[in-house]
């Protein structure tokens, strides 16, 4: 990245298992792939891929310069995708960094029942901001005065109510459960994002490593993509100390 002077912030795109970030630079740019659970082998389409993505474009003129033209496959971010991981204020969205009113937050849904008095997590979920949410899908957002319930109106005209420490969501006339209670935190109601995304919207969401992505197509979110779009959070996409790049 260094070397051909490329801008720290790539965009991003997912597909099936191939996670691709594609970085724009001053002299060359990089196409970095991560392949979930590839381990150390290579997959039986791993030389089609950097065809397609990287060296289809690549023309030796007749004078013996080179010049980059179309790729087969576009070197292009989602068209749609966000990302969250706990305890952060930033989100993934547009191929960007954009600043939520409030962090992220990790939550564990307990079970109580016939445990005598002890308890049990049924689920880990991870809960943003209401507000950011409804920011992404074009829904009108109103909170009451005192931020803690909220009224969600989507633009295919569905109503949804959300209450601090409610696991209950109105749509409409209809009461949902969803994985998770809401949330108050900041001034903020925060609702699952899991949940939103998947009943609401009807959208896929893979979970590797703290990080949640949501796209509107298949994809399996690997470690090393998660890591990066952790180091994109921090500020450290391309750090001048590499021996502690992972702490």
């Amino acid at each position: 990245m260094k070397l051909n002077q490329c801008d720290p912030i790539p965009e991003i795109s997912i597909v099936g298992e191939n996670n691709l970030a594609f970085y724009r630079g001053k002299k060359a740019d990089l196409v970095y792939l991560d392949i979930k659970n590839r381990d150390h082998g290579q997959t039986l389409d791993e030389a089609f891929l950097y065809w397609d993505y990287l060296f289809s474009g690549t023309r030796r003129e007749a004078d013996g310069s080179i010049t980059q033209g179309e790729t087969v496959l576009p070197r292009k971010g989602d068209a749609f995708a966000i990302a969250f991981s706990p305890d952060f204020d930033k989100a993934w969205f547009k191929n960007r960094l954009y600043q939520m009113s409030s962090p992220a937050v990790a939550w564990k849904k307990l079970k109580y029942h016939g445990l005598d008095g002890g308890e049990k997590v049924r689920g880990d979920y991870l809960c943003v901001p209401l507000s950011f949410l409804c920011e992404v899908f074009g829904a009108q957002y109103e909170p009451s005065a005192d931020t803690l319930t909220a009224i969600a109106t989507l633009p295919d005209g569905r109503r949804l109510q959300f209450a601090r420490g409610s696991i209950g969501c109105v749509i409409d006339c209809d009461l949902r459960s969803m994985y998770c209670e809401a949330l108050h935190r900041n001034g903020e109601l925060l609702v699952g994002v899991e949940w939103f995304c998947r009943y609401i919207m009807n959208l896929q969401v893979t979970v590797c490593n703290d990080v949640v992505y949501v796209t509107d197509h298949f994809a399996e979110l690997s470690m090393f993509m998660a890591d990066l779009i952790k180091d994109l959070f921090k500020g450290n996409a391309m750090p001048e100390d590499f021996s502690n790049i992972h702490e």
